[in-house]
């Protein structure tokens, strides 16, 4: 199961939906809080974290900083204190420097996508390759996973 964490459904739905399509099951979370919850819940469920780097700074991540410019990267930082080799993936639409070294030089395994200037199934299949080189169980050949059952 995919995490993805972004507090702004409207920009990754469309993402999510070409995943789902493609059988790998994401779950969505739309603040740091709660997925750092849900990820603490269960953590063998988590095949990979997908994180959007700016987002609402999060009570529950005290090193994060107040302007939420950041925030992704702490949550990730905080899941991989749980959970080390979580694969993470960052999403980003900042040409922030500072920032995007800091997403490019997170300890691996680890990408960063600038989901400005994707189309959505060059996303898809960065993901699966990403996940594929990093050896996620679920990811099949041919361009997807095995197809997600629907409960």
């Amino acid at each position: 199961m995919i995490l993805l964490v972004d507090d702004d459904f409207i920009a990754v739905r469309a993402h999510i939906r070409e995943l789902r399509e493609h059988g790998l099951p994401v779950e969505l979370r739309n603040t740091a809080e709660r997925a750092l919850t849900d990820f603490q819940a269960n953590l063998a469920q988590w095949t990979c974290a997908i994180v959007d780097i700016m987002m609402a700074a999060p009570a529950g991540l005290e090193e994060a900083p107040g302007d939420g410019l950041s925030t992704g990267i702490h949550l990730a930082s905080r899941m991989r204190k749980d959970r080390p080799g979580l694969p993470i993936i960052f999403l980003t639409n900042q040409r922030d420097a500072a920032i995007l070294n800091q997403a490019e030089n997170f300890a691996e395994p680890c990408l960063c996508i600038d989901k400005r200037e994707m189309k959505i199934d060059e996303f898809r299949r960065k993901v699966v390759s990403f996940l594929r080189e990093v050896g996620a169980p679920g990811v099949g050949s041919g361009g997807s996973a095995p197809p997600a059952s629907n409960p």
